[in-house]
């Protein structure tokens, strides 16, 4: 005889202790509740379903004929019609508007911020600016008017012709002021470097710190040659103009930086300091040429 049991719980919590019997040889059929039988079918020997409702709740009992064997299986029916499934279809459908409407109002917040954000930065709306300037980058001189300390870092204004037009932009650099070029100087008004911009808009630019103008590099030279004979004042100007020329062939901007931060420490600047002049000027390369050339 086969025998099977199931406890259903009620959404009020109450529960049901659900069992069924079916005999091998006769095929008849008992279902109890709670020790109370409640349904009793005679010579069952092929599928079948039996209705069974709880709490409004409809349940159906199934009995199923598969590879020569019975299968039961108790299920919730959700589809029929019936109070309680009217009233869960209700429910859902109330859900599903409070989802909608949470995803509705998501989307519009977020588009909200986002056209925000484009007037506030319309420079930076959707621009390309690598693929422009490949397609139709322009190469000419930038000058820095403005460095700004920002809570990112420095907002750098700059200006250039484009066209014959004089263009005015900004941009956000990583460093806070005194901003330090990767060739050991510092950035300052009135520098100028060279810029790429695209021709059909100059808002789309890179600015190439790594390649000052030669005007700037001959400003670089005479800032050096000034801090150098300030800390050396017994030096002739000859000499020292003599030694910045050896430091630039040997290391290019690098070499007037390390001169320029002769007088700082190590933890001032980690990279031009007074160890790495000394370095630099007490070095074999450094010392043939001095001795060659300016004696």
């Amino acid at each position: 005889m086969a025998q099977f049991n199931w406890t259903y719980v009620s959404d009020i919590g109450k529960h049901y202790n659900i069992g069924l019997y079916h005999g091998d040889k006769t095929g008849h059929i008992m279902v109890y509740c709670n020790s109370k039988i409640v349904i009793i079918d005679f010579n069952v020997r092929e599928p079948k379903m039996y209705p069974l409702f709880l709490d409004d709740e409809l349940l159906e009992i199934k009995i199923d004929y598969r590879d020569e064997k019975f299968w039961y299986t108790l299920d919730i029916n959700k589809e029929a019609d019936t109070p309680r499934n009217r009233e869960r279809q209700k429910q859902d459908r109330k859900h599903w508007r409070q989802t909608l409407l949470f995803f509705g109002g998501l989307i519009l917040a977020v588009l909200l911020f986002l056209s925000v954000m484009r007037h506030l930065h319309p420079e930076e709306e959707s621009i390309n600016v690598p693929a422009l300037l490949a397609a139709e980058g322009v190469t000419t001189t930038a000058k820095i008017t403005k460095i700004e300390a920002k809570n990112e870092g420095s907002l750098i204004s700059l200006t250039f012709l484009a066209d014959g037009q004089v263009e005015k932009h900004q941009f956000t650099y990583h460093q806070a002021p005194p901003i330090r070029l990767d060739y050991g100087l510092e950035l300052a008004v009135d520098d100028e470097f060279a810029i790429s911009y695209a021709k059909s808009q100059p808002s789309a630019f890179k600015l190439q710190l790594n390649h000052p103008t030669e005007a700037q590099t001959e400003r670089y030279f005479d800032l050096t040659l000034q801090k150098h004979l300030q800390l050396n004042p017994t030096q002739s100007s000859a000499f020292a103009k003599c030694q910045l020329d050896i430091a630039f062939e040997l290391k290019g901007l690098e070499g007037l930086a390390d001169f320029y931060f002769q007088n700082s420490t190590s933890s001032d600047n980690p990279f031009h300091n007074e160890y790495s002049y000394k370095r630099l000027t007490r070095g074999v390369p450094f010392l043939e040429r001095l001795k060659a050339r300016c004696q």
